[in-house]
Formats: C-alpha cells, structure tokens, sequence
C-alpha cells in the first residue's frame, strides 16, 4: 500500500516537471529579439536646420537644429544619402554652408542617412539694401521684412557672429523659408578707415568714393564695405585726396599729411529759370541750361530774355565748386521795383545787375537772386547734423568693454564706460582699442523717453 502511494506522488511531480518545462519554453518563444531592420527603423530621428559645416577629413556634417536652436554633429558615410537643390544625389562637399535642409539620422551611431535640401528653401543674393531691427527681431531687405530667431546663423569670414556684428554696409547672401530668414552669408563685409594728420580739413566734409559723405571730426574712424576707396576731404579751398585699401574687420590708415592741392579753377553751374523757354546767354552764348555748366572762377557776363518779359543783364561771379543761379523774369507790365542783388557769403555767387549796360531799360528792373548751394559732389551715406533726432533727456551709454575707443557713425564720443547724448534711429557703435580688434555693432534706438545702455563682449586681442 506504501509502495502504491509513492508511485502515485512520483508520478504526479514528473507530470508537475514536465508541465513547468513545457509552459517555460512556450514563454520563451515570446523573446526572439527584433531584426536588426526594425531596431535601425525605431532608432530613426530627423529635424529641419541649416548646414553650418562640412569636414570632409574626418567625415562630419554640423548642422544648427531648428527644434532646439542648438548644434548637431552627425557622421556620415557612403550609404548616407546626400540630395542637392535639384533633388539629385551627390557628396556633402558641393552643398553650400547655410542652406536649409531636412535631415533624418539614427540617433543611437549618430549617423546621417539622409540629408536633402528644403524644397522651401529661397535664396537672396548680392544685397545691398537691408537694415536689421535687432529688437524685434527683424530684417529689411528692399522693402520687405523678415523675421528672425535665435536659430539664425551668420557665416563671415569662417566665423559666425551675432547678428549685431552685421552692418549697413556689408554685402549679403541669405537663404530662408516662407518670411524667415535662417541663414546669413557676408559675402563683402566691413573694415574701418582711421583717418591721421588731418587736423587742417576738421570742419570740413569727406567722402569715400560717392558712399559716404559726412563732417570731418576729430578722432573719427569710418567704416565702409572691404575694397579699395579714393578719399577726399575738403574745408573751403583746401582739398586733399589719397586712396587707401580697406580689408575686412581691420583698420586702414589714412594719413593725409601733405595731401592738399590746389583748391579747383572752375565750378560747375546750376540755373533755375522763370518762365519756362526763356534764353539765357552766358558770355554771349546761347546755353543750355538743362544741365550743370563748367565755368571758370571770376566773372561772366549773363543774359536772360523771352518775349513778354523784362530782359534781364547782369554779371555772375563764380567762386566756389557747385553754385546755384536763380533768374525770375518780371512781365513787362507788371510794377516793378529796384533790382535786388543777395550776396550769399557761404558761396558768394553773385548775379550783379550791369547798370552801365545802355541796352537795359532804365525804367524797369527784374528780380535776380543766387542761393546756397551745398557741394554735392558726392553722395552721403551718412546724416547730416542737421537731420539726426535727439533725446536730449536720456543718454545713450556703453559700459563694456572697458577702455574701449567708442565711435557712433564714425564719431568719436569717449572710452568706455562713457555716457553721450541720445540719438533716435539705426546707429553703429565701433569699438578699438590698440591691442585688440576692431568691433562694430548695429543697433536701434527708439523715442520712448527711456535710458539706453549697452555692455558689449570683450574685444579679442591681435
């Protein structure tokens, strides 16, 4: 009877064994791992950016990842696939630094499979007319607006500064998407003209090849496009000319010691005539008067006449480079008065009635003025004093970099820290100091009763 109850308890633990066995090994066909496809497949990530670099040496493409605003490094090899504007495969190295593009990825090896340019992506080339808006974030460009974000990158040079180091001047290439701006390439950018030994001209105007005409100030420093510029300063008689070549993010000397030439022998004319059709005789020739006429300093005798009008003679003096005439015939039965003559002593152009003349008419008289003509010879890029807008309650101060020359538009206002007038508008600030290289920013200043300070980042030695 023993014997038959162990057979039976031995019995049912082998069936308990075999059932445990059993139920394990059916658990375990639920394990089989993944292929590898489906693993690659689950590791797949991809993000819109721009294309910062390409290092073809050790196979790397960095891109500025538009979901974080921050960069990524992803390797790549002969299975990536690398498409260009068209679409077409090619290698990483003929795509351009900036543009934008969409890139998939395996995010566990960090390499890119694929990698194409956004059929979004626009492209603006060359411009010359654009202003920024660093406040708001905001980008002009003929006439249109853009917007921007902290996701921008700009390429100058092999670097890639703020968006503040852009200036006025620089010549740009941009590509974006729909109004967004999301890369900017200085394809000529900016240097500085430090003009020495100049003292005779302060007062007067200089230009650099027609793109900026302003005040000669003492201790300026004049920024311009990188190239190769004929500067001209004047001060009454005194001129003096000398060509300098300007090199980006550097400082040229301009020493216009012994630079003074004879002041010109002949300016060039303008007439401003009432009434339309009248013939006007300049040393007895008929002349057109349309367009500016070159005339040698000194005196010309002038003729003005139309039929219906006073005929008027009188005597011009030309003595400086770009004067204004203005002749206003009276009608012949209109009441007339003594000849008035207006001396203007900043020009002294001079249209002198002839009263020995024995062909004027004693009894009748016409009107003659001259008026001030500023020279503009050249075309100013920069405001004249007279236009700029002050706050004259609130000041415009830059902390930093500490012993820093600071220029505003060229013109010297102190070493930093220094504090100076509030001017409302678009303004560069330049920084120099003689260890470390020249800066400049762009920055905007709005009329709303409020203090401006700036503290820009330290200056990098030379």
């Amino acid at each position: 009877m023993k014997i038959t109850k162990r057979i039976i308890l031995l019995a049912m633990l082998i069936s308990a064994v075999f059932i445990f066995t059993a139920c394990a090994n059916n658990n375990k066909k639920h394990d089989i791992p993944k292929s590898t496809a489906e693993a690659e497949e689950s590791a797949d990530a991809a993000f819109q950016g721009v294309l910062k670099a390409v290092d073809k040496e050790n196979r790397n493409l960095t891109f500025v990842n538009f979901n974080y605003s921050n960069e990524c490094v992803l390797g790549y090899s002969d299975a990536s696939k690398i498409y260009n504007k068209s679409g077409t495969l090619t290698i990483p190295e003929t795509l351009d630094e900036g543009l934008v593009v969409q890139v998939r990825y395996n995010s566990d090896t960090m390499m890119a499979k694929e990698v194409k340019v956004d059929e979004n992506c626009w492209e603006y080339d060359n411009i010359t007319k654009w202003s920024i808006d660093t406040d708001k974030k905001m980008i002009t460009v003929s006439d249109r607006n853009y917007r921007y974000d902290d996701s921008v990158v700009v390429f100058n040079n092999g670097e890639t500064p703020d968006v503040m180091c852009l200036n006025p001047v620089d010549k740009l290439k941009v590509y974006g998407v729909d109004k967004k701006i999301c890369s900017i390439i200085v394809k000529e950018g900016h240097g500085y003209i430090r003009p020495v030994n100049y003292e005779e001209f302060i007062g007067g105007t200089v230009s650099v090849s027609y793109i900026l005409n302003q005040p000669i100030t003492e201790n300026m420093l004049l920024v311009v496009r990188e190239g190769m510029y004929e500067v001209e300063m004047k001060n009454g008689d005194l001129v003096g000319k000398r060509t300098v070549q300007v090199v980006r993010d550097t400082e040229a000397e301009l020493d216009m010691i012994n630079t003074v030439t004879n002041p010109p022998d002949e300016g060039q004319v303008e007439f401003d005539i009432w009434p339309p059709g009248t013939d006007v005789y300049v040393n007895g020739k008929l002349i057109n008067y349309s367009e500016p006429l070159s005339l040698k300093y000194g005196e010309h005798s002038v003729t003005a006449a139309l039929t219906g009008y006073t005929t008027y003679k009188g005597t011009l003096t030309v003595n400086s480079p770009n004067p204004t005439v203005i002749i206003n015939l009276a009608e012949e039965i209109a009441e007339v008065e003594d000849e008035e003559i207006i001396n203007n002593d900043v020009n002294n152009n001079v249209a002198d009635d002839d009263d020995n003349d024995e062909e004027n008419d004693s009894d009748s008289q016409s009107t003659t003025t001259s008026n001030t003509q500023t020279d503009n010879s050249s075309a100013g890029a920069t405001q004249d004093e007279s236009e700029i807008v002050y706050d004259k309650d609130h000041n415009m101060t830059v902390s930093a970099p500490e012993g820093a020359e600071v220029y505003l538009n060229g013109a010297y206002k102190g070493i930093a820290p220094c504090s100076f007038p509030k001017q409302i508008g678009t303004h560069t600030i330049t920084l120099s100091r003689a260890d470390a290289i020249t800066k400049s920013y762009t920055v905007v200043t709005y009329d709303d009763d409020q203090e401006v300070k700036w503290s820009f980042p330290e200056l990098v030695k030379k």
